[in-house]
Formats: C-alpha cells, structure tokens, sequence
C-alpha cells in the first residue's frame, strides 16, 4: 500500500502544480486583457473625440461658404468693407481658416472694363493674371474668369495675389469647375500632390435658381455670377490638445475627382514613438472615414502600448493570488486527498466565474466603446426604456443638472427640444431612435432650453447601443453647442437686407416690404405712396469735406427721417445719397403732401458732425397706388423720375408723378446716356475765342470752348450738357479731354510756325478737388510738349472757397510748374480780397453781366473801375470778356483793361479758323456775330 500511495499523492501534488500554474497563467493572462481592453477603451474615446471635432469644423467651414453665398444672394453688391467685416470674424471666430476671398465671374468681353474699372478705383496695376514659372503674368484670353478680387485678411504680401484667375491654375481649375456644375462645397485637394498643408474650398454664387425642367448643369453655367472661397488649414483641423502623447495621427483627403488617391494633408507624430528605454509591447490601429458632403478624408490613428504604461499593480495581484492559489492547492493535495474532488468543483466554479467575468467585461467595454465614441460635446445616456443612466461632464454643464440629479429619470423630463422659429417641440431624438432602432441625426434650426431657462442653439444625434445578440439595450444621444456660429450665420443674414452704414433696410427688404405692402393695399382698397429722396449737392460734402463726414451726414439723415414719420411707415437706403419711404394706410393726397412737408422740414436744422456745421436738403419724388402703377419696380421708377424733375426746378422741394414730365426726364436720360458715349465717339469738338490786347490790338492768347456735335441734334452750346455732366460726374473725363485737346492744338500751331500764344482751359470743381490735379496738368505738357507758360488754368471763385487752404497749396504747386492761373467770373462770386491776396493768381477776368450796360449803368462802371484799379495795385493783368461794342472797348481801354474777349472781334470759332488770327493782325477789326456761338 505504501508503494501506492507515495506515487499517488506525489502524482496529486503534481497535478495541483500544474493546475496552480494554469491559473496563475490565466489569472496574469486575463488582468493583461483587461488593461489592454482600457487601453483600447481609452483610445476609442480618443478617437471619437477627434473625429467628431473634425466633423464639426468640416461642417462649419461649409456653414460659413453658405453664409457667405446668402450674404451675396440678398445683395447686389458688397463692397470691399462688408466683405472685410465679414473675413475679419470668420478668420477670428474659426482659426483652421486661413483666408476668405470672393472671386467675381469675368466674361471675356467684359474682362478690359473689370480691370479698368478698378485701377479707377486705386489699384493701378491691377489685371486678371495668372502664375507662370513662379511669377504672375497677365492671364491668356478665355471665354471666362475667376479672379480674386476680396481677399481677407489682406496682407501687404498677398496684394500681388489680387486679380488671380483660379479657373486658370491647373491645380484648382477643374474643382472650380465642378462647384459650379453642381453648386456644392468642393474641396480642390490637388491632384499631382503627394502632401498638402492647406486647401481651397469653393462654393458658387448664382443670379438665380435654375430653371425646373432643364438640364441643371447647362443653367448653372448660364447663372454663375461668382465664387465664395476659403482657405483651410489642415495642421488646425485636428484637436491636437485633445490626443494622448502616445497617439500618432495621420489626415489624408480623398479628392472627388479621383476618389482612390490618398492626398496627405497633415501628421501628428507620437511623442514617445520609438524612443529609447521604452520596451514596446505592441500598438493598436484604427481608420474613420469621413465625408461632408463631396468632402471626403481618412483619418488614420495608431497608439504605441509599452509595457511601462502598463499598471503592475493588477499583474502582480494575479501572480501573487495565482501562486498563493497553487501553494493553498499544493497543501491541501499533500494533506488530504479526499479534498482533490471538491477542490475539482471549486475549480470549475472559479472558470465559470471567470468567463462570466469576462463576458461582462466584454459587453461593458462595448457599450462604453460605442457612447464613447460618439462623443461631439454633451453625452446622455438612456437604457431601452428611454431611463438615464449616463450624463458626461459637458452635457452636466449645458443642461445645468448634475448626473446624480437626473440618473433614473426619463430622458424627456431633461431633454426638450424646440423649433427655434415657432418654438414649438419637435420629436425626441432618443425616443425615436428606441422606437425604429436607427441612427437620428438633426442639424436644424432647433434649440435646447437648459435648467436655468438659457436657450442654446444645438445640433444633435442618437445612436443605438446593440448587445452581442443585435438586440437594443440603450441609446447614446450627443450634442454640441452651435450658438455663436448660427449667431454668425444670422448676422450675415441681416447685414444681406440692411445698409451697413446707416442700418436702415437696404434695396432688397425694400422691395420685399414694397410687395407685401402692395398686395395688402390691394385687398383693402387703399392708397399707398413711394417717396423718392435724394440729398442735394451730397457730392460737393463728400469731394469737399471728405468721405467720413458724408457718411456721417448719411447717418444723421437716417436718424432724422426715422423721427419724421409715422410708426407704420418704412424708411430704407437704396445707396448713395438715395432714400425711399413706403407709406401706407394713406387717405388722400392732402396727407401725402403734409409728409413731405414733415421730411423737407427734418433738414431745417443744421447737421453738426465733427467741427463741421452745415445746412443740407433734399428733393423728394412721389408716386401713388394704384393711380401711378402697381408693381414695386414702376412705383418706385416713377417715383425716380419725379425726383428728376424736382432737381431740375431747383432742388429742396416734392413733386408728384406726372406723365407729361415723364417724358421731360426720359429726355434727359437719354441725353446723359448719349453724353456717356460723346467722347468715344469723338463728338465733342473744341472751339477758341482770341483774347486781344486793349493797346496794340494783337492776339495775345485764345480761351478753349468746348462744343457737343451731337448726330441728331447738331450742336449743342456748353450750357446745353455742362450741367449734367457736372451732376453725372463725367465733367472731370470731359474736363481733362478739355485741357489735353488744348495744349494739343496750341502746340500744333506753333510748331506751325505762327505766333506763341497763351491758351486758357476752364478748370471745374470736381477736376481742382482731386489732389493729382498738378501731376496731371503736368503729365499733358510733358505728352504733348508744350510749354508750361503758355497754358492758363481759369478758376470760378466757388472752387477757391470751397476749400481755402487746400486750394493755395495746389495752387502753389501749379505756380511752381510755370503754369498761369487766373479767377473767372470776378465779381459775381464771393469777390473777396482774401483771394487776389492770398492765391499766386496771373490774371482776373471781369465777367461779362458788368461789361453788358457799362455804357448806361453807372453802378456797372464804377465796378469794373474798381476792380481793373485793385488787379492793377495787386500786379494782377485784367481780361474783360463779353465785350461787343466799340464804346465799350474805349472805356476798357481808358481805365487801363489789359485784354479783351468778345464779340467784337470774334465769337468762339473752329481750330482751323482761329488759325487765321494768328497769321494777321486784329487791329481795327469791326464787330462781328456772325457765327456767334453761347459760351
């Protein structure tokens, strides 16, 4: 018996080793699957996080084109300081976006007038270019362009980048292209690139929807008006602060136009990869495709697992347990071999327990690793029946209740969800999620009232949670806070129907309100009136004081017509210095008329703006529904036309619409429109009046008068077009036509040979105020060669006292250039001292109402005394223009006048008859009008 025993015991004892070291292997094996299963539970959420927040800056940067595309679709225009307002914020508010640009759709008919237009507007060297061998060179002719033409921020550096044609650059043409084929946001991911820190998204601009029914593509061609792009920078689209040191992450971008290739933007490199001291014990791998809308990425995630970031603590209490477990074994087996069956039914329950375990674990670690990586901000989540079990810190902060509050309760008693329009509730997203079993996703307009009555602006999701078997066992629900970007995308909203410069509402709103206020007009059977408002003599504010004080005169304007009407009534700025009041509810025009007396009487008082202080008014047309139309477009052109007719029967008054008057400004326009094309078309024509010396009877010098040799109406004497190119503008192109035709034909003629004589050029207003003016009289001599001493600039008192301090100064610099100058129309101005004194002036030259009846008016006389006599004492020559008869020349001569003008010897004749005086003398010469022409 003893020589069975031994062996069997010793065989037990064996056995009970080898089992107590399985399980110390188990127990070591298990404790090292549970930290490499919170290694992989940490790392999902690591990757949920960064995922999410890339899909929330993906989304936004498309939020932010599509805001911009509204600004653009409710504006006709957007200068270059509502774009700037709107670059600045975005640039400030989202920092993974370098640059916002607009890019403007250039036909290629239209491309000279675009870059002419602005060089006009202070970028001479502007052209559409494009990049050739590293240098910008003007861009070839195409049927088409994209050049930049905003660009924020705008950097010195980047100046050289306007006038770029993006359509014209092989790395974003053909994306370019597509988002106006389709209308979506693209991404240009360049194509030949094997890396990329930066893109360019693109999002067009179209005139008007397309047309139902017709091919889409063809129509967005035939609508593109532009582009909307912004820069993104792909280092910034990841939340770096947010990755574990042992993270490395890589972001490619799959490009639309070649899906398969993988174009690398950005890689975040681990810190502690591949350094030495550290025994690596393996890493763990994972990819997340994302795709927002054309917009595809791969983003790639790789954690390095080294046994020092391991806790032993967990290892160690296996081993030891482990080995106590066989050392307990072991002495049982030696002391009692009766205890080796139960000690078989101990281990069997220990391996039941321990799959129970790890089953457990399994389905925890699941359910932890789906809501985890679902994380956007707030995370809530609910078991099967709608009950919360789960609130994370961000959701604690957004709702305003703690977990412990609200664990156990249902999820409709904290998560409401209200239409932000109508503030309505809208469905439940994690009751409709339990209720069909599918993802919910919403991006709405809707808002989230947490427990302090706070309303936030969210985007939300559902997801189910799944156990092993597919069946439903929770939901995890996400969102994130969006208030400060729909806040964005509303103020891009309103800014799309309002004036930025005065707030009132702008053309579009104008229109918008005009047509409702119409139709409810209509259905009520009542009167309805547009009032038509435009400033008088706004342009000399601004070219006179500067553009800060014509804004804020704009403004004050604004602030004024608001307080003259009534609550029901809409007051807006169409641009400019235009207003227009929609008044509706209006009984008679007895109350029509007594509004627009109230507006007229708004600009009584003078308007303070700095040190200024001015008088302004403004004219007013007005048109009535139903009698004058019923469409807002006609309402408000008959209104415009009224306005005209006001302006030209002197400013700061009202009047109705009528018919008859109608067709007096319909000739009008379309005399400006004739005059907008006389220079082209070489109709304006040059005619010279000689200035004769009062002793020796000699041609001294001859002033240029300018004619209009219209086709249909002949000619046209300057009183007949002057004044509207003045009120249009254009008298600054007809004036420096005037001055360079001039010099031209005065050059011409002494290089003919004939007598040098001086030629005197009237100067206008709006020509003096620009501060080139001296370069540019300077530039004219110098391109058509003639002498400086023989152009004479003539100057109107009104000019000079416009501005005092300037006008010396330019004056001087005009002076310096050996250019005479001279004071037109002495006498019927301001006639002060301050200017014979004070300005470098050659000459003055009476005006002709004083010549006139100086040979019967006494008072006449004495005045052309007195002024010849203080010329004379200032060193000043004098010139008497409208002299026509033989008495009046001996009185000029008698009280020592320098220079005659007049009919007497000759009205303002063609170059090629002027030519004659300068090959004979005027002495003796009879009066002579035929041929007189109105200066």
């Amino acid at each position: 018996m003893m020589q069975w025993r031994i062996p069997t015991i010793f065989s037990l004892a064996t056995a009970a080793l080898a089992l107590g070291f399985v399980i110390t292997a188990a127990a070591v094996s298990l404790a090292l699957m549970t930290i490499i299963q919170d290694e992989e539970a940490a790392f999902g959420v690591e990757i949920g996080a960064v995922k999410d927040n890339l899909v929330q800056r993906l989304t936004s940067a498309n939020e932010v084109l599509h805001g911009m595309r509204m600004l653009f679709d409710a504006s006709s225009f957007v200068d270059v300081h509502e774009f700037q307002v709107i670059g600045n914020d975005t640039v400030a508010n989202y920092p993974f976006i370098k640059a916002v640009m607009y890019l403007p759709y250039i036909a290629a008919d239209e491309r000279e007038y675009f870059e002419k237009t602005k060089q006009e507007e202070g970028y001479p060297t502007f052209s559409i270019n494009t990049i050739k061998d590293g240098s910008y060179v003007p861009a070839e002719r195409r049927p088409s362009y994209f050049p930049i033409l905003y660009l924020e921020p705008f950097l010195p550096s980047a100046a050289q980048q306007l006038g770029l044609d993006l359509l014209g650059q092989p790395g974003t043409q053909a994306y370019l292209q597509r988002a106006v084929d389709t209308g979506l946001a693209m991404a240009a991911i360049p194509l030949k690139a094997a890396h990329a820190n930066e893109y360019l998204v693109f999002k067009a601009i179209y005139a008007d929807k397309p047309k139902p029914g017709l091919d889409p593509v063809v129509e967005r061609r035939k609508l593109i008006s532009g582009i909307v792009a912004i820069t993104v920078d792909a280092q910034q689209l990841l939340p770096l602060e947010k990755v574990d040191h042992r993270t490395s992450i890589a972001l490619a971008a799959r490009p639309v136009l070649e899906p398969g290739k993988r174009v690398a933007l950005f890689k975040h490199e681990a810190a502690v990869e591949g350094m030495d001291g550290h025994w690596a014990y393996g890493a763990l791998h994972r990819e997340r495709d994302v795709l927002i809308g054309e917009q595809g990425f791969l983003v790639k995630f790789r954690r390095v697992l080294h046994w020092e970031d391991f806790s032993y603590k967990l290892l160690f209490a296996a081993l030891f347990t482990g080995a106590l477990f066989t050392l307990i074994l072991w002495s049982l087996a030696r002391t009692n071999q009766a205890r080796a069956a139960d000690l078989r039914r101990r281990n069997k329950e220990i391996e039941q327990l321990v799959e129970q375990r790890t089953q457990e674990l399994a389905t925890e670690k699941e359910r932890a690793l789906v809501t985890l990586e679902s994380i956007a901000d707030g995370v809530i989540t609910a078991d099967s029946q709608g009950v919360i079990d789960y609130l994370n810190p961000v959701a604690e902060r957004l709702s305003g209740w703690s977990e412990q509050e609200v664990v156990g309760k249902p999820i409709t008693d904290l998560f409401k969800v209200f239409d932000e329009k109508t503030l309505q509730e809208v469905a439940n997203p994690v009751l409709q999620c339990l209720s069909n079993g599918l993802p919910f996703m919403r991006q709405e307009n809707t808002i989230f009232t947490n427990r302090n009555g706070d309303n936030l602006a969210i985007n939300e999701s559902a997801a189910p949670i799944r156990d092993r078997s597919g069946q439903v066992t929770g939901v995890v629900l996400v969102f994130h806070d969006v208030s400060s970007t729909r806040k964005l995308t509303q103020q891009m909203s309103w800014q799309a129907t309002h004036d930025a410069l005065t707030g009132l509402p702008n053309r579009i709103m104008l229109q918008d309100y005009l047509e409702s206020a119409l139709e409810f007009a209509a259905q009520g059977g009542q009167t309805l009136a547009v009032m038509f408002l435009d400033l008088d003599r706004f342009k000399i504010v601004n070219d006179t004081l500067g553009h800060d004080v014509g804004d804020g005169l704009l403004r004050e304007v604004a602030e004024r017509l608001k307080e003259g009407l009534r609550g029901s009534d809409i007051v807006g700025r169409l641009g400019g210095d235009e207003f227009l009041v929609i008044a509706s509810e209006i009984k008679d025009n007895t109350a029509i008329v007594m509004m627009a007396e109230r507006l007229l009487k708004v600009f009584h008082k003078p308007f303070s703006l700095g040190q200024s202080e001015f008088f302004a008014s403004t004219s007013i047309g007005i048109s009535v529904y139903p009698e004058d139309g019923a469409t807002p477009d006609v309402l408000m052109k008959k209104a415009d036309s009224a306005m005209y007719r006001v302006k030209t029967q002197g400013k700061n008054n009202y009047g109705f619409y009528s018919k008859e008057a109608d067709q007096g400004t319909q000739e009008r326009f379309t005399l400006e429109a004739d005059l907008r094309h006389a220079l082209e078309r070489q109709e304006l024509v040059l005619h010279y009046q000689p200035q004769v010396s009062a002793m020796t009877g000699t041609v001294t010098g001859f002033e240029a008068l300018i004619r209009w040799n219209h086709p249909s109406r002949g000619m046209i004497p300057p009183l007949g077009f002057l004044p509207l190119a003045e009120e249009t503008g254009l008298i600054v192109e007809i004036g420096d036509w005037v001055m360079r035709e001039a010099c031209r034909q005065n050059q011409a003629w002494q290089q003919a040979g004939l007598a040098k004589v001086v030629i005197a050029v009237n100067i206008a207003h709006a020509q003096f105020m620009r501060p080139t003016l001296p370069a540019e009289v300077k530039q004219v001599l110098q391109d058509t060669g003639l002498a400086p001493q023989f152009l004479e600039l003539e100057l109107t008192e009104s000019i000079l006292a416009a501005n005092a301090e300037e006008a010396v100064m330019r004056l001087k610099e005009l002076k310096a250039a050996g250019i005479k100058l001279s004071i037109d129309d002495f006498g019927t101005g301001y006639s002060s001292l301050f200017y014979l004194k004070n300005f470098p002036l050659d000459s003055v030259k009476i005006d002709r109402c004083f010549i006139k009846d100086i040979e019967t008016d006494h008072h006449d006389a004495e005045i052309t005394t007195a002024i010849i006599a203080m010329s004379h004492s200032l060193k000043l020559s004098v010139v008497a223009e409208g002299v026509e008869t033989a008495t009046q020349l001996d009185f000029l001569r008698q009280k020592g006048c320098d220079t005659i003008q007049g009919y007497f010897y000759s009205p303002a004749v063609p170059a090629e008859q002027a030519r004659a005086f300068l090959e004979k003398p005027l002495a003796g010469r009879s009066l002579n009008l035929v041929g007189a022409a109105e200066k």
